[in-house]
């Protein structure tokens, strides 16, 4: 290399150690560092770009100790420190001891008080179909639990009028104190993570994440979000397509939650609870009714598969209502 060449190249590699920080974690390209550095299209800047890649090139094929891991275009800084977990220090943080929805006139439930644990950072999903109920759930969960936790509620939809004319149907409880609402509603279609960073102790819900471009990047959305969290935790409304078996996204939210429940046609689903507590609620299906403007569950019960039909119903034993009306007896 020119001395020209060789001077570039240390000054790509000192601009690249000062962003190490910003990007440890994440995936860039040389065009991602381009635009971090301000290097456009012209003339003057194309040996600074053409030193870049070449740093970034030689930092990935490094023998022994490389700086850099690289997949096709896409380079990532190799993150070699992990500080130990000291489990068997105090710690402040405790188990959570969340409420549920609940059936308010017939005082039916879900069973979740006594069937899931939930540890600070814990991520919770609720993935349904449109019109099903999840925003019913959210709203019950979020007024269950204002008393004892800080609670957000991020919507995408709500405005003052709206928001007013809904939690008005909630007259069982009282949202206010002092003056004030016993929580914030606030409202955000993306980028959650900048406002949980500052809300990390408090019960955050986000009514709804759209993905209607690229769902499948709904694992490192969902990975962001639970990101600054600290004593708290994060309920997830997700949309559900009526074809598909969970949420926008597939597998990857599954995987990343702690809790993941389905709602469909007035069924709830428990997908995936991690950490059981008194007994095992996975798998397990429930029937409810909505009622009082959306603003209360009622008739919460446990539903089974027909041992004949194979079918969800309301139950009479191991046989929904329909077979026992045709005559179909346990054999």
């Amino acid at each position: 290399m020119s001395e020209a060449e060789v001077g570039l190249y240390a000054r790509a590699h000192t601009k690249l150690l000062e962003l190490q920080d910003a990007l440890i974690g994440r995936t860039f390209t040389t065009k991602d560092l381009w635009d971090l550095i301000g290097l456009q299209n012209k003339p003057e800047h194309s040996a600074y770009k053409k030193a870049l890649a070449d740093l970034l090139n030689n930092l990935s094929n490094i023998n022994k100790d490389p700086l850099l891991s690289r997949d096709g275009k896409a380079y990532r800084f190799i993150d070699k420190v992990a500080p130990e977990i000291k489990w068997w220090n105090p710690t402040e943080k405790k188990l959570l001891e969340i409420k549920w929805p609940r059936g308010i006139e017939d005082s039916t439930s879900f069973g979740f008080e006594d069937s899931i644990v939930i540890y600070p950072g814990d991520l919770i999903v609720l993935a349904g179909e449109g019109n099903r109920g999840k925003t019913t759930f959210a709203l019950n969960f979020l007024v269950e639990n204002m008393d004892n936790y800080p609670c957000t509620y991020y919507s995408s939809e709500f405005n003052e009028l709206k928001f007013r004319n809904r939690i008005s149907r909630f007259n069982w409880v009282d949202v206010m104190k002092d003056g004030r609402p016993k929580f914030e509603l606030l409202p955000r279609q993306e980028h959650y993570e900048d406002l949980i960073s500052q809300r990390r102790n408090n019960i955050n819900i986000i009514d709804w994440i759209r993905m209607d471009e690229d769902p499948w990047k709904i694992r490192a959305v969902l990975d962001r979000i639970m990101s600054p969290l600290d004593k708290g935790i994060v309920l997830v409304v997700q949309q559900k397509r009526t074809y598909k078996t969970v949420g926008e996204g597939g597998e990857g939210a599954v995987d990343l939650a702690s809790v993941y429940l389905i709602l469909s046609n007035q069924r709830l689903k428990v997908e995936k609870v991690k950490e059981p507590k008194s007994y095992d609620p996975n798998y397990k299906n429930f029937g409810f009714e909505i009622i009082s403007g959306g603003a209360k569950f009622n008739h919460i019960r446990e539903v089974k598969k027909c041992i004949k039909c194979n079918g969800t119903g309301n139950f009479r034993g191991l046989q929904c209502e329909e077979c026992v009306g045709q005559g179909w007896k346990d054999s």
